[in-house]
């Protein structure tokens, strides 16, 4: 059975062959040959592109001769491979990815053009910024380049003009300008009230994708705590309205103990995990993550011990070229 992890591939390896020397071939092997009846119907660009071509192909001094065609088609598979292997180097040096929140971090430091390096060549900040949006959107499609010069917009203002930084939005995504704790910050955009369902009496040891990019699962390692234990999980906005009182005082103690607090931009993102546990008596329900930390408020021996909540971000980066125009 094929992994979800692994990206499919579209083979063609026909595509190198001119369709008479296929045709030449099926017609000694004795195969039949089969003509699709879309690759005439006019209706198609394709179709008007290859009638054009065709037309124009016996013509070694016009543009669309197919031999001219394919030696550029061949320089620029040349260049692209080249902004492949450049923004891979930029990912590996310039790239934060964070699997706990769907976060994606970027340098800001500036370099002698007045960009971060990975910023600094269009091309190359294009692809590195398509990248990023979708490794944190999920989305079932690569971003456009409509949403990618939103973002690209947002570079030049801040370092053409200082003092002007402004978080952006697009395609599901906010760009949070660099402060002193970090640089480029990309989240998922802060949702809508009641936007993200909850995910709500899930069994222990079970895993759930929330929000479409988020894999959290909770585990009990030891024996089944007496009674009946279940989890869910909650966006903050909806958890705050059902336990203000512990996820408050849960942010405070991290502000008391100095642990590292994500911007709210960042918070309002994030998962809310907790356990419900169904004794003898009236059944409990503790927030035991929220704000990407785990919460420390519920009354000793309330929640079980051992038990572990994981949360790993579904994003992937996109294929080269995967960029909607």
């Amino acid at each position: 059975m094929p992994s979800a992890n692994i990206p499919a591939v579209i083979v063609r390896p026909l595509l190198q062959f001119q369709k008479e020397a296929l045709y030449e071939i099926c017609k000694t092997q004795g195969i039949r040959w089969h003509e699709d009846a879309s690759n005439r119907d006019a209706r198609f660009k394709r179709n008007r592109l290859r009638q054009l071509i065709s037309a124009k192909g016996s013509d070694p001094k016009s543009p669309f001769n197919a031999d001219s065609l394919l030696r550029v088609c061949d320089s620029m598979q040349g260049h692209r491979e080249f902004i492949n292997q450049a923004v891979g180097r930029h990912l590996a040096d310039n790239a934060k990815f964070d699997t706990a929140l769907g976060t994606v971090e970027l340098a800001a430091a500036a370099g002698k053009r007045g960009f971060p390096q990975w910023a600094a060549n269009a091309a190359v900040r294009e692809r590195v910024l398509a990248d990023a949006v979708g490794w944190v959107n999920c989305k079932g499609h690569p971003p456009e380049l409509a949403h990618l010069q939103q973002f690209s917009k947002a570079l030049d203002s801040y370092y053409k003009q200082p003092g002007v930084a402004m978080s952006v939005s697009a395609a599901g995504v906010t760009a949070i300008p660099p402060s002193s704790r970090h640089g480029w910050l990309f989240c998922r955009q802060a949702p809508r009230m009641a936007e993200i369902e909850p995910c709500e009496a899930l069994a222990l040891g079970s895993s759930v994708v929330w929000d479409k990019r988020l894999v959290v699962s909770v585990s009990w390692p030891r024996s089944q705590p007496v009674g009946s234990v279940t989890w869910s999980v909650y966006s903050l906005d909806d958890a705050m309205r059902r336990w203000h009182g512990p996820i408050s005082d849960h942010r405070n103690r991290l502000k008391l103990a100095r642990k590292r607090l994500e911007p709210r931009m960042v918070q309002v993102t994030l998962p809310v995990v907790c356990i419900r546990i169904a004794g003898a008596g009236e059944a409990q329900t503790y927030p035991v993550l929220a704000l990407g930390h785990t919460i420390e408020s519920a009354p000793d021996g309330a929640v079980p011990a051992g038990i572990d909540v994981a949360v790993r971000a579904l994003g992937k980066l996109a294929s080269a070229n995967e960029i909607v125009r």
